[in-house]
């Protein structure tokens, strides 16, 4: 077989596989109140509503740091 038939024959089956992929990107559901991704190429200004998050930030020596287990009552 040829390079360019084999080439080929790869571009026609990587083809559906990248737009299932792209199609498929966000599978999850967005939360309540956020609003849909924008089309590629496009700017767009959104209002989001209000969450709630949380951050800790380490600034020990990572070398020190030891693994902990998780507590039974957050498990």
């Amino acid at each position: 077989m040829k390079l360019s038939n084999l080439l080929i024959i790869l571009g026609a089956i990587s083809i559906p596989i990248t737009i299932f992929a792209v199609t498929k990107a966000m599978s999850a559901p967005l939360p309540v109140g956020f609003p849909s991704p924008t089309s590629h190429g496009k700017i767009e200004v959104k209002q989001y509503p209000a969450y709630r998050s949380g951050t800790y930030t380490y600034e020990g020596n990572l070398s020190q740091l030891r693994s902990c287990t998780i507590p039974e009552r957050v498990k």
